[in-house]
């Protein structure tokens, strides 16, 4: 058996809140280079610079640019969805109790870095959005 595959897909421990919030911080540092859709090469860079500097910060479990960018991917698709249903619901009818959602510190995070990726932009022609 290869164990260089045994190594890559060694389970880590959960990521902590504090965890999360270290990695939002220093994905919004690289939003620019990291959000962009032309730059695959300096992407890989930053997701290494991002690695360096969170073991730096918290070097009690180590973690990969590989295992952060999924976990930033699952952190922001999460967000996206709860930003969806909270759309959904205002748009709905009927009655019953209203749902309140609240947002945190990390989704408010993720839409700044986002923008107009998450909500959408506006249409001149609709009055619908």
């Amino acid at each position: 058996m290869n164990t260089d595959i045994n190594k890559i897909n060694k389970r880590t421990s959960n990521f902590t809140a504090s965890e999360i919030d270290v990695l939002i911080a220093l994905v919004k540092k690289y939003k620019g280079v990291i959000e962009c859709m032309k730059t695959d090469n300096n992407e890989k860079d930053a997701w290494i610079k991002i690695q360096n500097e969170f073991n730096c910060q918290l070097p009690e479990t180590p973690r990969t640019a590989i295992i952060l960018k999924n976990k930033y991917e699952n952190v922001k698709r999460n967000v996206k969805k709860q930003y969806a249903e909270e759309k959904t619901f205002s748009r709905g009818t009927g009655g019953g109790p209203t749902k309140v959602f609240q947002g945190t510190s990390i989704a408010s995070t993720v839409g700044e870095i986002l923008q107009t990726r998450m909500t959408g932009e506006t249409s001149i022609y609709d009055s619908d959005t």
